[in-house]
C-alpha cells in the first residue's frame, strides 16, 4: 500500500512556511526556560519503583519493555536537560535576559536569573513555591498550574512585561491535551498489582501515561492570556519541546507558537541550543523560530493553524486513499471498455 503520510507532513511544513508572521517585536526578549523533567524525589522515587516492579513481574513482554523505559526515562530527560542548561550558560551573552527553571532548581528553591549588562551573569534567586502535599507536584512543581501562575508572576516582577516581551520554552513530557505532564501520573497506592496491570489492558484507558495530570494546552494558554491582562506580559514566541503537541488556537499575546512537525514524536535532544543560538542572532525568538523550523518543528500562527488542522483530517483518511483510488480506475476503466457485439446465430 502507498504510505502517503511522510508527503503529507512535508506539505504541511512546507504551507507553514509560506506566511510567515513577524515573531520579534521592537522590545527585547527574555528567555523563559521551563522544564520538567523527571526528577522524583523519595516518595515519587518509591511510587515509580513500584509501578515499574508490577509492570517487570507481568507476563505480558510490553509491559516489561514499557518498565524499561519508564526507568531509563529519568536518567535520558535528566541528562538532556543537564546538556540544554549547560549550552545556554555558553551561548547566554552578558546582554541577553533570562530566566531558567529545572524541577531539580525548585527543589532547591532557587531558579537562575540573568539581568543584561549586570555583569553578574546567571545568578541563582530564591524561588519559594508553596509545599505540596501530592507526591507528583512535590517531584515536579511546574506540573501544578498554580505553581505554573506563580513562575510566570515571579518572571513578570523580574522583568517589567511592559519593556520587556518573553520567549517561553517549555521542555516536558506531553500529549495531545497536556501541555506539561509527568511520564507516570499514577498514584500505584490507590492499586494493587492486579488492577493497575487490568487497567493498563484495558484498551480503552490505555496510555503510555497510564493517566494524564498537570497543565492542559489549554489551561498554558489560559495562563499566559491571563498574564497578558494583568501585566501586559507578551510572547512573540511559544516552543512546546514535548510529544504530539497541538493548538488549535492562540491568544492574541502569544504571536507564534512551536510545536513537534509531522506525526508528532520528538526526541529530548532535539533542541542543540550551541547551534541554536549560535551567534549572530537578533533576538530568541527569531533563532528559534528559524532554526528550529521546519524540523523537527511546526511553526504555527492564526494563518497557518486551520491549515495544519486540515492536513491532520487529510493524514487521518490517507491509508484509505490508495482504495479510493483504485476504485476510481476500476470505475473509469469498466465504462470505457467497448461492449462485445453480439453474435448472430440466424
Amino acid at each position: 500500500m502507498i504510505r502517503i503520510g511522510r508527503p503529507l507532513n512535508w506539505l504541511l511544513l512546507a504551507t507553514a512556511l509560506n506566511a510567515q508572521v513577524a515573531v520579534a517585536g521592537e522590545r527585547p526578549e527574555v528567555l523563559l526556560y521551563l522544564a520538567n523533567e523527571t526528577a522524583p524525589l523519595p516518595a515519587a522515587k518509591e511510587n515509580l519503583d513500584r509501578v515499574v516492579g508490577w509492570l517487570r513481574s507481568s507476563d505480558e513482554p510490553s509491559d516489561r519493555e514499557l518498565a524499561g523505559y519508564l526507568v531509563e526515562d529519568v536518567s535520558i530527560f535528566q541528562e538532556s536537560v543537564d546538556t540544554e542548561m549547560a549550552a545556554l550558560k555558553r551561548r547566554l551573552t552578558g546582554d541577553r535576559a533570562a530566566i531558567l527553571v529545572t524541577n531539580r532548581l525548585l527543589h532547591e528553591g532557587v531558579v537562575l536569573v540573568q539581568r543584561p549588562n549586570s555583569g553578574a551573569g546567571l545568578e541563582r534567586v530564591p524561588m519559594k513555591l508553596p509545599v505540596s502535599n501530592d507526591v507528583l507536584v512535590e517531584s515536579s512543581p511546574l506540573i501544578d498550574e498554580t505553581n505554573l501562575d506563580a513562575m510566570l508572576t515571579f518572571a513578570a516582577a523580574q522583568f517589567d512585561p511592559k519593556q520587556y516581551d518573553f520567549v517561553v520554552v517549555i521542555h516536558s513530557h506531553g500529549d495531545e491535551a497536556y501541555a506539561i505532564t509527568p511520564r507516570v501520573a499514577l498514584d500505584s497506592s490507590k492499586f494493587t498489582r492486579e488492577s493497575m496491570l487490568a487497567r493498563l489492558h484495558d484498551a480503552a484507558k490505555t496510555t503510555q501515561f497510564f493517566e494524564r495530570a498537570g497543565v492542559t494546552t489549554q489551561s498554558l494558554l489560559d495562563h499566559l492570556a491571563a498574564q497578558h491582562a494583568k501585566n501586559a506580559f507578551t510572547v512573540p514566541l511559544l516552543v512546546m519541546h514535548s510529544c504530539h503537541g497541538n493548538l488549535e488556537k492562540l491568544p492574541e499575546s502569544v504571536r507564534v507558537a512551536l510545536v513537534a512537525a509531522g506525526d508528532g514524536e520528538i526526541p529530548h535532544e532535539a533542541v542543540n541550543y550551541d547551534q541554536v543560538l549560535a551567534p549572530p542572532f537578533t533576538s530568541f525568538s527569531e533563532a528559534l523560530a528559524t532554526r528550529l523550523t521546519p524540523a523537527p518543528f511546526d511553526r504555527l500562527d492564526p494563518e497557518t493553524i486551520p491549515r495544519r488542522a486540515w492536513l491532520a483530517r487529510l493524514r487521518s483518511v490517507s491509508p484509505f486513499i490508495p482504495l479510493l483510488a483504485w476504485t476510481v480506475v476500476a470505475v473509469i476503466w469498466w465504462r470505457r471498455r467497448k461492449p462485445t457485439e453480439a453474435v448472430s446465430v440466424l
